[in-house]
């Protein structure tokens, strides 16, 4: 897939540093990126299973929330909620949802083909 790409080797040094300080300050950490990295799809990120394997090791990561896979997506693995948002391009009606952030989970509400979800953190 020559489209998808891959944070480099810099990129995930400062990622897991962050990651570290949030765990530190017991923060809970919501990741926003426009690829996926799980469930495997062939959208996702080339480095998937390296980020992947990065973000399991912190307590303090509840979610990994992109887009650009516009059949959409979901699947809680460790802890982690991965989401993958639809795509309003290839969608008959208009598709999008409203997420509210509370402290102990995301409460998504959806419309058009956007399914509405309660995601709790642990």
């Amino acid at each position: 897939m020559e489209w998808c790409s891959q944070p480099d080797s810099n990129e995930l040094v400062r990622l897991k540093a962050q990651l570290q300080k949030a765990e530190k300050l017991q923060s809970k950490v919501i990741l926003f990126c426009h690829f996926p990295i799980f469930p495997k799809d062939n959208h996702n990120l080339w480095n998937d299973k390296e980020l992947k394997t990065l973000l399991e090791k912190y307590f303090c990561v509840k979610a990994y929330i992109n887009g650009y896979n516009h059949k959409g997506n979901y699947a809680e693995k460790g802890g982690i909620h991965y989401m993958t948002k639809k795509g309003m391009v290839e969608n008959v009606e208009p598709t999008f949802s409203i997420m509210e952030f509370t402290e102990d989970g995301i409460n998504v509400k959806g419309f058009g083909t956007e399914k509405s979800r309660e995601i709790r953190f642990l």
